[in-house]
C-alpha cells in the first residue's frame, strides 16, 4: 500500500495529467498542427494560432501534449501569436531514445525557434514545462521576454534519499501498468473540481494503453521525471533576467508531494520559488487545484494579458 501510495503521488505531482496522444490517425487535435525536423530524427508537432506582437510560447507539463491549453489559446489568440507544441516522448512528436532532460527539452524549444525564425518570445509552462521554461531562461536569457510560470515543478526540493526512493518508483513498467481505476483517481486529483471538459483525459488515457507507441510514451515520462530531478533550478532561480509571473491554485493537491514535504503547503512552495525571482508577481487562485490553466481558464487568460501588457 505504501509502495502504490509513494507511486500515486510521485506521478501526479510531476504531470500535468497522465495523459498520451493515440496514433497521429486516430488522436483529435482543436488546431491545426504543423511538423518541423530538428537534427536527423525528431520530429516536433505544434500548432500556430493567431497573429500579434507578442509571441507565446507554450509548453506542457510531464506526461500531456499541446491541446491541454485550448481553453487559453481559444482567448489569447485574438491579439497574440501563440504556439504549442508536443514536447519530444508526447503527443504526435517523435518518441525514441532521447534524453529527455531538461535542457534536451531546453533544446528543442531552441531548435523550435530558429527553425520559425523567432528571435525572442514569452514562455508560458505549466508543470514540467514550467521548469523547462527556467531552463531555457537560464540558457537562452537574450531569447525571453516574459517568463509565465503555471503550477511549475522546480520550487519544490528533495533530498537526495527521496529522489532516489521517486526514481525507484517511477520506472517505465510501473507506470505501464497503471490500472483504470487508478487513472482516474489520478486525472481527478489534479482539479479542485474537475470540470465536464475535462472528463475525455481519462478515456483518452485508458484508450491510450492499446496504442503502438504506448511503451515509448512509458520510457519518456520515467526518463522525464529523472530529468527533473536530477537537474534542479531553484538554486538558480535568482539568476533569472526576465520579468516573471507565476501562478498556483491554492487547492493544489500535487504541489508539494504530500509525501515527502507534508509539512510545507502550496502557498509557502509558491513564495519560496517568487521570493527568489527579481521581477517577479505570484498569483493564488481560490478554488483551483493542479491544472489552474484548465480549470480557471478565463482568469488566468486575464492575468497573463494584463502581465504582456505591462
Amino acid at each position: 500500500m505504501k509502495t502504490q501510495y509513494i507511486l500515486l503521488l510521485l506521478l501526479c505531482a510531476f504531470e500535468a495529467f497522465d495523459l498520451q496522444s493515440q496514433d497521429k490517425a486516430k488522436i483529435s487535435y482543436p488546431y491545426e498542427t504543423k511538423e518541423i525536423q530538428l537534427g536527423d530524427s525528431l520530429n516536433i508537432v505544434y500548432a500556430d494560432e493567431g497573429k500579434g506582437k507578442d509571441t507565446l510560447i507554450f509548453i506542457h507539463g510531464l506526461g500531456s501534449y499541446l491541446p491541454v491549453w485550448k481553453p487559453n489559446i481559444d482567448t489569447l489568440k485574438a491579439h497574440n501569436r501563440c504556439i504549442a507544441l508536443d514536447l519530444p516522448g508526447y503527443g504526435k512528436s517523435s518518441k525514441g531514445g532521447f534524453e529527455y532532460s531538461m535542457s534536451f527539452f531546453a533544446e528543442t524549444l531552441h531548435g523550435l525557434m530558429e527553425n520559425l525564425k523567432i528571435e525572442k518570445a514569452t514562455f508560458v509552462g505549466h508543470s514540467m514545462g514550467g521548469q523547462i521554461a527556467i531552463t531555457f531562461a537560464l540558457k537562452y536569457p537574450e531569447k525571453v521576454n516574459k517568463l509565465i510560470l503555471i503550477a511549475p515543478a522546480g520550487f519544490e526540493t528533495f533530498k537526495a534519499e527521496q529522489i532516489q526512493l521517486m526514481e525507484s518508483f517511477s520506472t517505465s513498467e510501473q507506470i505501464k501498468n497503471t490500472p483504470n481505476q487508478k487513472i482516474k483517481s489520478n486525472m481527478e486529483v489534479n482539479f479542485y473540481d474537475m470540470p465536464p471538459t475535462a472528463e475525455f483525459m481519462i478515456q483518452d488515457r485508458i484508450n491510450m494503453k492499446e496504442e503502438s507507441d504506448f511503451s515509448k510514451y512509458t520510457q519518456a515520462v520515467s526518463k522525464s521525471v529523472t530529468g527533473m530531478l536530477e537537474e534542479p533550478v531553484f538554486e538558480r532561480l535568482n539568476d533569472i533576467q526576465a520579468p516573471t509571473m507565476i501562478i498556483f491554485g491554492k487547492e493544489d493537491k500535487l504541489i508539494p508531494n504530500k509525501f515527502f514535504n507534508a509539512q510545507l503547503s502550496t502557498s509557502q512552495v509558491a513564495q519560496a520559488g517568487s521570493q527568489k525571482i527579481k521581477n517577479a508577481q505570484l498569483h493564488l487562485i481560490d478554488k483551483a487545484g493542479h491544472l489552474v490553466n484548465f480549470e480557471k481558464a478565463q482568469l488566468v487568460n486575464d492575468f497573463i494579458l494584463a502581465f504582456i501588457a505591462q
